[in-house]
């Protein structure tokens, strides 16, 4: 008998589907996990990432911004007061001043 044949010895065809390995099994499986974790941390960390860069100030902070000037304050007492980086507030005053630098 031939092992291409299934071991008739006719030459017909048989349907056979190994057992499964339970060692395979399990190994796939953790494997197959191990990369969807893999792609979720690289997904989230993504987005956090996107949503950093992304982040806009409040038209509340840009109140507090535009108080904060008027107070004397220094640009980065105002980043403290509102939860930023000093570079920020820099930023917005520079994109929202006048020609006169007010």
């Amino acid at each position: 008998r031939s092992r291409l044949d299934g071991g008739l010895g006719d030459g017909a065809s048989q349907s056979h589907s190994p057992t499964p390995n339970p060692i395979l099994s399990r190994a796939k499986d953790y494997f197959q996990q191990k990369i969807k974790k893999k792609e979720t941390e690289v997904s989230l960390r993504l987005t956090n990432f996107v949503l950093q860069i992304m982040n806009h100030l409040t038209s509340e902070q840009r109140y507090e911004i535009y108080l904060g000037r008027k107070r004397g304050w220094s640009k980065s007492r105002i980043a403290r007061e509102i939860g930023v980086h000093p570079s920020t507030v820099s930023r917005e005053l520079r994109r929202n001043c006048n020609s006169n630098g007010e």
